[in-house]
C-alpha cells in the first residue's frame, strides 16, 4: 500500500482517551512508527505516560485507520484537566514533535489538521499540534466537515536542534565539532582524570536516596518530587541509560539518564555535583559519554528539550510546524487574553500573543 496516496479523509477517525487505553495501542504505534521513519518515538510510552507533570494531563490519541484496520496515522495530545474537568485544550508532550504525529512524512500536516478538526467537532476549545516536517499547510485539507463551528488556525515553523552525529571513531566524532569545543572536551577531561581521579561507569546501580542526596548538592537541583521521578522513571525504561562519573574517593560527580532506541541514545537530564565549576564536570561527563557510545556503535545522540554545551552549534537540524486551531470570536478572544496565565508552555503563550500572526479562518 502506498500510504502516502491515502489521505486522512480516507481513513476512519477514532478517538482513545487515558492512560490504560493509549497504552492498548503500543504494539500497533511502534509498529506504525518504523514504517513512517519514526522508529523509536513510542518505544518507552509508559515512561512518558507515568511522569508526574502530566498528572493533570489526558493523553488523547486520535487514530486513523484503513477498512482493513490499518493504522496509518496517530496524533498524540494531552488535554489540561482543570479541577478534575477536561478544559478542552489540547497540547503536545514536549516543543521536539517526536511523539506527537506519528504518519507517512507527506501527509503529516493533513493528520494534524483532521486531529485539530476531530477533537474541535467534539468540543476541544484549543488543539496545538507539533509535527515534523519542512511544509507548512496552506489549506485546511478538505477535513472542514468534522467540525461544527467556525474556527481560527495558524501554523508557524521552526528549527529545532535534531541529534548529534556520531562517527566511527571518538576522535573521528570530535573532528566535527569546532577546535575550541574539542579542545574543551578532551582539557577538561584529562584534568578531572589526573586531579580528582574521575572515572566513568556506564551503566550505574545507586539507590533512590543516594541518587536524592545528590541532586540536592547538585548545581541546579530539582525539586524533590521531579528528582524522585527521574531515578524511579529511568528504572521503568526497557532500554534504560544511567551513566555516571565518580572521584578517587568514591564520590559522584556526575549522572546522566536517557533511554535507548535503535542506534540512537536519548539524554533525557544530567546532574553534576556544585563546587566543582572549574573542572566543568558537565563536559567531562559529555567526554566520557561520546567515547563510550561510539564504542557501543551509537550513531546518533538527542538531548530531549535541547543543551546549553556548545555541542548544540553542531547538532543536525530538523523543520517543526506548529500548528493552533482554536474557535474564533468571544472564545478566542479570551483563551488569547489569559493565555499567560493558563498556558505555562512559553511556545504555545508566545503564539497567542503574537499581534503579528495572520490567522486564518475554516
Amino acid at each position: 500500500m502506498d500510504d502516502c496516496a491515502v489521505v486522512p479523509e480516507a481513513l476512519r477517525i477514532s478517538v482513545v482517551q487515558g492512560p490504560g487505553p493509549v497504552l492498548a495501542w503500543k504494539s500497533q504505534l511502534m509498529e506504525l512508527c518504523r514504517r513512517t521513519d519514526q522508529a523509536g518515538a513510542m518505544d518507552h510510552l509508559e515512561y512518558y505516560l507515568a511522569r508526574p507533570a502530566f498528572a493533570r494531563k489526558r493523553p488523547t490519541l486520535v487514530l486513523g485507520t484503513t477498512t482493513d484496520n490499518q493504522l496509518t496515522t496517530a496524533v498524540l495530545l494531552y488535554e489540561h484537566i482543570l479541577c478534575g474537568i477536561g478544559s478542552g485544550v489540547y497540547t503536545p508532550d514536549f516543543l521536539g514533535a517526536a511523539r506527537t504525529v506519528i504518519a507517512p512524512g507527506c501527509i503529516r500536516g493533513r493528520a494534524a489538521f483532521t486531529a485539530c478538526a476531530t477533537l474541535q467537532g467534539a468540543g476541544a476549545r484549543l488543539v496545538h499540534v507539533s509535527y515534523e516536517s519542512a511544509d507548512t499547510p496552506e489549506e485546511t485539507y478538505g477535513v472542514t466537515s468534522l467540525t461544527d463551528g467556525r474556527l481560527a488556525w495558524v501554523a508557524i515553523p521552526r528549527p529545532v536542534s535534531s541529534f548529534f552525529p556520531l562517527g566511527p571513531t571518538y576522535d573521528a566524532t570530535l573532528a566535527t565539532l569546532g577546535q575550541h569545543t574539542r579542545r574543551n572536551l578532551r582539557y577538561y577531561r584529562r584534568r578531572a582524570e589526573s586531579e580528582l581521579g574521575a572515572r566513568y561507569v556506564p551503566q550505574i546501580k545507586i539507590s533512590r536516596e543516594e541518587f536524592l542526596e545528590a541532586n540536592r548538592h547538585s548545581l541546579n537541583p530539582v525539586d524533590e518530587e521531579t528528582a524522585a521521578d527521574r531515578i524511579d522513571g529511568i528504572r521503568r525504561l526497557q532500554r534504560p541509560l544511567l551513566a555516571g562519573v565518580y572521584d578517587a574517593n568514591g564520590r559522584w560527580l556526575s549522572f546522566i539518564g536517557g533511554r535507548r532506541h535503535e542506534d540512537t541514545a536519548e539524554i533525557l537530564w544530567q546532574v553534576n555535583r556544585a563546587g566543582l565549576e572549574r573542572y566543568s564536570i558537565s563536559t567531562v561527563m559529555r567526554s566520557f559519554l561520546l567515547e563510550h557510545e561510539v564504542s557501543l556503535g551509537t550513531s546518533r545522540l538527542e538531548f530531549e528539550g535541547g543543551t546549553l554545551h556548545t555541542m548544540k552549534h553542531y547538532m543536525v537540524n530538523s523543520s517543526v510546524v506548529d500548528l493552533v486551531v482554536s474557535r474564533d470570536g468571544l472564545q478566542m478572544w479570551a483563551i488569547r487574553k489569559f493565555a499567560r496565565h493558563v498556558f505555562p508552555e512559553s511556545l504555545l503563550r508566545d503564539l497567542l500573543l503574537n499581534p503579528s500572526l495572520a490567522w486564518k479562518s475554516w
